[in-house]
C-alpha cells in the first residue's frame, strides 16, 4: 500500500496465537526515499518516520487492523458451548489412536468438564475412553482405530444435553498401490495407461510418469501431460502432440506412480515396462482375395503404417471357417513362412485344401513378435466363395439297403448321403438307374439333397419280390450311447442305423438324417452299436447273400437316448367275473433287453360307475406280474366285491425306474 508519492509501503504480517486464538496484525512501513538518505534503515526508524509524517493515517490503520482478540469457536456459523482440538475433520491411519480434546467456553458448578461425554454418531462412547483434564477440558482417547468412513464424533454436555462441538473422523490407509495398471501403445503412435484406484475410505489420487531405459537424469522424467488426467480420471496419454511427447524408440520404460491422500504421499516401487510387448497394431489394411479356385485362394494385405518399421517385427495370425462349420470353430493357417517385417507392397498368403462351392470367412490379425497372444489386433475379414465343380464322390450303397413292398409293387432304396460340403455346386441331385429283368434301363433324378432314401413305384415281376424274408423281431434297444440288438438269422447280416433328426414323421419311413451300417457274422445274435451323439436312431437288419438280400426289416421302436420308459396304451380286458378281472397288455416299446423286470396292476373301487372322474373310495391295491417279452401279458385280479366298479392301470417296473401309469380302465364286476 503506497501513501502519496513518498513510496511508503504498508506490509501486513499476520500471526496466529496458540494461546489466545486471536489475530495480531503488525504494520511495517517502508520509505524508499528515507532509506536512501539514512545509513541505518531499521523497522523502528521507518515506523517513527511514518508516524511523524502520517501520524493520523497510521493511527486510523492501527485502529482498523488491530482488532480485539476473541476465542475461536467450534465451527463457522455454528453457535456451540465450546470447541475441540484438533478442530474440523480428523484423518487417521488404521491402527492409530483417536484423540479429541473438548474445551468449554464457560465453567460453573453445573457446567464443567465432569459433565462431558462423547458419542460416535448416536452411540455413546464408553467412559473408559474419556478423561477429565480440568474443570473446562475433557479428553477422548480411543486406541487402535479401525477403518471408518466419515464417522461424526460429538462432545456433549450431560446437564444441558447440548453439543459442545463435533468432529468428522475418517480412518483409512495411506495411498495403496493402484490395481490393474495397464499401458497400451495404440499402433505405436500413442501410449495410454489406465488403472483402478484404491481409496480405502480416503479420497486418493495418483500421478504417473516414466523414465527412459538407461537415462537416470531427472530431466528424463516424462510426466503425464498437462490436464491432470492422471489425478482426476486415473488415465494418462502420451502421443506426438503432447508435452512431453510419446517416445517410441525405447524398448523398455520404467514407470513410477505416486499416490496422494490426507495421510500423505507414497511413491511405489518402479515398474520395468516392456514397451514393445504392449504395442497393439491396427488391423491389416486392404485385405483382398486373388486367384480363387475350387480348392484354394490367395490373400493379400498391407501392414498399417507405421508398423512396417516396428523393430521387433509382427506375427500374423490367419484363421478361417466355412459355412458348414459351427460359428465358434475356426481353422488356423500356418503363417510361419511370412516375414516378420513387411515391405511396402504388403504380404501374400496362399491357402489350399478348401471345399469347392463353399463360402469362407477369412480373418487376418497382427501382433508384436514379443507380445502375448492377448496382444493381437482387431480382425480384418473377407468373405470368399470358392468355385464349383462336378461332385467327386458317389453315394455309398449296400446290397441290403432296400425295402420291398410286394402288395404295393414298390421299393424303397437307402444309401449313405453325400455330405453337403461335398456337393461342389448348385442343383445337386441323385440319379437312380433301374435295370429290369429284360435289360431295360430307366434313370430317375432325385433332387432331395439331404435324402438317404427314396421311394419309387416300378412294374416289378412278382418273381423278383419272392425273396425269403427274415423272421420279424422286435429289436429292443438300451440307453446311454450303446444300443443292443438281439436276433437270429441263417445268413450273413448287416445292421443298419439311421439318424432321425425330427420325430414329426413316423414309421414306416421316419429317417431324415444320415445312415450307416455294420456287418456281423452269421453266428451273431447280439451286437453293441456305439453311436456318436445323443440323438434319436432307427434300426433295421437285413440277411445278405453274395448277390441277393432280404432287404430291411425295421425295429418296432426308435432309440431315444436317456428317454424314460414309455406309457403303455394297449390295455385289454379279457374276462370279468363277480370277484375277478382278467387284464392283458402289450409292452411294446416299453420293453428293453435286461431292463424290464415286470409289471404292477394298480386297482381300487370307485364311488360310482357313472362318475369315473372321482377317486378311489378306499386305498389302492397292487399286484405284481412277472414278464417282459414283447408279447401279450396277462394278469388276474381276484378277491373283488361283486357288482362294484373298479379303476385300474398298469405300470412297467424296470431296473432304472418305474414307467408312467398306463391309460385307466373302469370295469364293473358281475353281481
Amino acid at each position: 500500500m503506497a501513501f502519496g508519492n513518498s513510496n511508503i509501503k504498508l506490509l501486513v504480517l499476520s500471526i496466529q496465537s496458540s494461546d489466545s486464538h486471536c489475530l495480531i496484525v503488525i504494520l511495517v512501513l517502508s520509505s524508499t526515499n528515507y532509506c536512501r538518505r539514512m545509513k541505518n534503515c531499521g523497522f523502528g526508524q521507518l515506523f517513527n518516520s511514518a508516524m511523524a509524517r502520517y501520524g493520523i493515517v497510521c493511527q486510523l490503520l492501527l485502529a482498523t487492523l488491530l482488532l480485539p482478540c476473541e476465542a475461536q469457536g467450534c465451527m463457522f456459523g455454528l453457535n456451540t458451548l465450546g470447541s475441540t482440538y484438533p478442530p474440523g475433520d480428523i484423518f487417521l491411519e488404521k491402527g492409530q489412536s483417536l484423540k479429541i480434546t473438548c474445551m468449554l467456553d464457560e465453567v460453573d458448578n453445573v457446567t464443567n468438564a465432569k459433565k462431558i461425554f462423547f458419542t460416535a454418531g448416536k452411540e455413546r462412547v464408553p467412559k473408559r475412553f474419556v478423561n477429565v483434564i480440568d474443570m473446562s477440558t475433557a479428553e477422548l482417547l480411543i486406541p487402535n482405530m479401525t477403518l471408518t468412513n466419515h464417522s461424526v464424533y460429538y462432545c456433549r454436555l450431560q446437564t444441558m444435553d447440548k453439543v459442545v462441538c463435533l468432529n468428522q473422523v475418517v480412518v483409512g490407509l495411506k495411498p495403496q498401490e493402484p490395481k490393474n495398471l495397464t499401458c497400451i501403445s495404440e499402433n505405436w503412435q500413442s501410449l495410454v495407461c489406465n488403472w483402478d484406484k484404491e481409496d480405502h475410505y480416503l479420497p486418493t489420487s495418483y500421478t504417473i510418469l516414466y523414465t527412459l531405459a538407461g537415462q537416470g537424469s531427472r530431466s528424463q522424467l516424462l510426466r503425464c501431460p498437462a490436464g491432470d488426467s492422471d489425478r482426476k480420471n486415473n488415465t494418462c496419454k502420451w502421443d506426438f502432440i503432447t508435452s512431453p511427447i510419446y517416445r517410441t524408440v525405447y524398448e523398455f520404460y520404467t514407470i513410477i506412480m505416486t499416490g496422494y491422500n490426507a495421510l500423505g504421499n507414497v511413491t511405489f516401487p518402479p515398474i520395468r515396462f516392456h514397451h514393445y510387448a504392449h504395442v497393439i497394431p491396427n488391423p491389416p489394411e486392404n485385405l483382398r482375395a486373388q486367384n480363387v479356385t475350387t480348392h484354394s485362394v490367395v490373400l493379400k494385405w498391407v501392414v498399417a503404417y507405421p508398423m512396417q518399421n516396428f523393430p521387433p517385427g509382427l506375427v500374423t495370425r490367419v484363421q478361417y471357417r466355412h459355412q458348414w462349420m459351427p460359428k465358434n470353430k475356426w481353422i488356423a493357417v500356418n503363417t510361419t513362412g511370412l516375414p516378420l517385417k513387411s515391405e511396402s507392397d504388403g504380404q501374400t498368403l496362399s491357402i489350399t485344401n478348401l471345399y469347392a462351392h463353399t463360402n469362407y470367412i477369412f480373418c487376418v490379425q497382427h501382433k508384436s513378435r514379443v507380445a502375448l497372444d492377448s496382444g493381437y489386433s482387431e480382425n480384418s475379414t473377407i468373405t470368399v466363395k470358392t468355385k464349383s465343380k462336378r461332385p467327386t464322390l458317389s453315394p455309398e450303397v449296400d446290397i441290403g439297403g432296400f425295402e420291398a413292398d410286394a402288395s404295393l409293387r414298390s421299393i424303397h432304396l437307402y444309401w449313405k448321403s453325400i455330405p453337403q460340403y461335398l456337393h461342389n455346386g448348385d442343383r445337386f441331385e441323385y440319379q437312380i438307374e433301374m435295370v429290369d429283368v429284360n435289360g431295360t434301363s430307366n434313370v430317375v433324378a432325385f433332387t432331395h439333397k439331404t435324402a438317404t432314401y427314396t421311394k419309387q413305384h416300378w412294374n416289378v415281376p412278382n418273381s423278383v419280390l419272392n425273396h425269403r424274408a427274415p423272421p420279424k423281431y422286435n429289436i429292443p434297444l438300451s440307453f446311454r450311447g450303446f444300443h443292443k440288438t438281439h436276433f437270429r438269422l441263417d445268413a450273413n447280416c448287416r445292421l443298419y442305423y439311421f439318424l432321425v433328426q425330427e420325430l414329426k414323421r413316423h414309421r414306416p419311413y421316419p429317417c431324415t438324417g444320415s445312415m450307416n451300417w455294420t456287418r456281423v457274422s452269421v453266428n451273431t445274435n447280439r451286437y453293441n452299436v456305439a453311436v456318436p451323439d445323443d440323438k434319436v436312431y432307427q434300426f433295421a437288419i437285413s440277411a445278405n447273400g453274395k448277390k441277393v438280400s432280404t432287404g430291411l426289416t425295421w425295429a418296432n421302436c426308435i432309440a431315444v437316448i436317456d428317454q424314460r420308459i414309455e406309457e403303455m396304451n394297449h390295455i385289454i380286458i379279457h374276462a370279468v367275473g363277480s370277484n375277478f378281472i382278467e387284464i392283458g397288455w402289450i409292452a411294446g416299446c416299453s420293453h428293453r433287453i435286461g431292463l424290464v423286470q415286470g409289471f404292477v396292476i394298480h386297482y381300487c373301487p370307485i364311488n360310482s360307475d357313472t362318475n369315473q372322474q372321482g377317486g378311489c373310495k378306499e386305498a389302492s391295491k397292487d399286484q405284481f406280474v412277472a414278464g417282459g417279452a414283447d408279447v401279450l401279458v396277462r394278469g388276474m385280479i381276484t378277491g373283488l366285491v361283486p357288482n362294484t366298479t373298479y379303476m385300474l392301470h398298469v405300470t412297467v417296473i424296470s431296473r432304472r425306474d418305474d414307467g408312467p401309469p398306463s391309460v385307466k380302465k373302469f370295469v364293473t364286476t358281475l353281481p
